[in-house]
């Protein structure tokens, strides 16, 4: 244990490096690392860290997380903000030429994660929602004979990871030109075939499994086998780390988690995503906690189905969210 006289001067020491390091958080830490390294004994090095974390949020709040990666020989980079537990995984599939297609309910985080692969392989990010005219994708010769660019046509010539959100709620014609461009490595666009280039990495994304709708998401396509054969496939849920951020407080969380899962328990059609998390954490202390809950989670619900989500939602009773969901009509 530190004495309180080196206590002391370790705060003082911790306190010069922040004023010296003012804004500039991320060397804050990697310095903090250096500390840990130096110092011989692990339990030092451990209460050493708890005040200086403590005092860097005391100053600053709470840092950012830090994603170290590295791509084959290249330079190491680093990405800030949590990342979902799948993120290492998809990455390596994309950086060794594999497609990856995200399947998963909604509000799960697949535009914040095409966002931070673009980050990791230093690319633009280019995304678009389900397509239903093929010219969406393609793009299209204006009134004044110029060529309308699209996402994809500028992911797909210039490089850059494209997200296909929403991929299984797409016309089955756009899907099947999206099929033969990965197979040929060429698209048809309005001004003429184009080569693929060597950066453009794909994620498509979607609430089935390519079987068509189900109870939950029932405007949904069935993909054809060879579409599927062309991706590979990774589960893409809720993730505990990043909600549990999101949420900010464990109140928050808890509830939408009981929330959730009573939901499917119940076989009720309704979908509490992350999206409801981050909207109770913004606007909560902000306006009424019951109005809030109605508004955010309830949504679309009918009094009888939030009766019987209560009747299986096992969240503690003195929670205030659990409280207003309780008293709404």
């Amino acid at each position: 244990m530190l004495n309180m006289e080196n206590k002391t001067e370790l705060v003082k020491l911790l306190n010069q490096i922040s004023t010296l390091l003012e804004g500039e958080e991320v060397r804050f830490k990697h310095l903090l690392e250096q500390l840990k390294t130096a110092i011989n004994t692990k339990s030092i090095a451990r209460e050493a860290e708890t005040l200086a974390m403590n005092l860097i949020e005391e100053r600053y709040g709470k840092l950012p997380e830090i994603t170290k990666i590295q791509i084959g020989n290249n330079k190491p980079k680093e990405i800030k903000g949590l990342t979902h537990s799948a993120f290492n995984s998809i990455l390596t599939l994309l950086a060794n030429g594999e497609n990856v297609l995200l399947n998963g309910p909604s509000g799960t985080g697949k535009n914040v994660l095409g966002n931070q692969i673009a980050e990791a392989l230093g690319l633009e990010f280019y995304c678009t929602p389900a397509i239903r005219q093929e010219y969406k994708l393609s793009g299209f010769i204006d009134a004044n004979g110029n060529f309308v660019e699209t996402p994809f046509y500028k992911a797909w010539t210039n490089g850059g990871v494209y997200l296909f959100d929403e991929m299984d709620a797409s016309d089955a014609t756009v899907i099947l030109n999206i099929n033969s461009a990965l197979a040929n490595g060429y698209y048809e666009f309005p001004i003429g075939l184009k080569k693929k280039h060597k950066d453009f990495y794909i994620l498509g994304a979607g609430n089935t499994l390519g079987n068509g709708g189900d109870r939950i998401y029932t405007a949904r396509e069935e993909l054809d086998a060879s579409t599927i054969d062309r991706f590979a496939v990774v589960p893409f849920g809720y993730d505990e780390k990043l909600e549990r951020e999101l949420a900010g407080n464990e109140d928050i969380y808890k509830f939408i988690t009981a929330v959730r899962k009573a939901i499917e328990e119940t076989g009720l059609r309704y979908v509490v995503s992350m999206r409801a998390t981050k909207s109770l954490a913004q606007l909560y202390g902000k306006m009424d906690i019951q109005e809030l809950v109605k508004y955010v989670v309830c949504r679309n619900m009918r009094t009888a189905d939030i009766k019987t989500i209560l009747s299986r939602c096992k969240c503690p009773v003195d929670n205030p969210f659990y409280i207003a969901l309780k008293n709404i009509d």
